[in-house]
């Protein structure tokens, strides 16, 4: 993977493939929040991998189709 570093200083990672003229794709997400990585800690200690996995799975975007509970 190649990269490059913005005005700011910020790493940007990016591939080429294909032809043609470029497109750049953005993938976005609201910042995670305050309590996510204490509560996704708290699930794995309570003994709740899957609840863990479901909870990290939906946060990425995962459809919620494929995060389904029993």
């Amino acid at each position: 993977m190649n990269t490059v570093r913005s005005a700011d200083g910020t790493t940007i990672a990016y591939t080429r493939a294909g032809q043609g003229p470029p497109l750049i794709l953005v993938d976005t997400r609201p910042p995670m929040p305050d309590d996510y990585l204490p509560r996704l800690k708290q699930l794995v200690a309570d003994g709740r991998p899957g609840d863990a996995v479901n909870m990290f799975m939906r946060f990425v975007g995962t459809p919620a189709i494929f995060t389904a509970n029993d």
